[in-house]
């Protein structure tokens, strides 16, 4: 199975492209900035908490396993 981290992934576009790919059987897991965002996520979509994006993120543990960004 291909993992895609969705950044976004509790906005429209991005709830209709994490839904769209597990269909097609991708794994989604979706960068959240808190908790809250976290609880949001579309059902089956695994979460990463990212904190706030910038030049200091550390984006390590979200990309790991990951085979694609959107």
């Amino acid at each position: 199975m291909r993992n895609v981290l969705v950044t976004g992934a509790n906005g429209f576009i991005g709830r209709a492209l994490c839904e769209r790919l597990m269909a097609d059987g991708y794994q989604a897991r979706g960068a959240a900035r808190d908790a809250a965002q976290m609880m949001a996520l579309p059902s089956g979509v695994e979460g990463a908490m990212v904190g706030n994006i910038g030049p200091e993120t550390d984006w390590s543990e979200a990309l790991d396993g990951i085979d694609g960004i959107v």
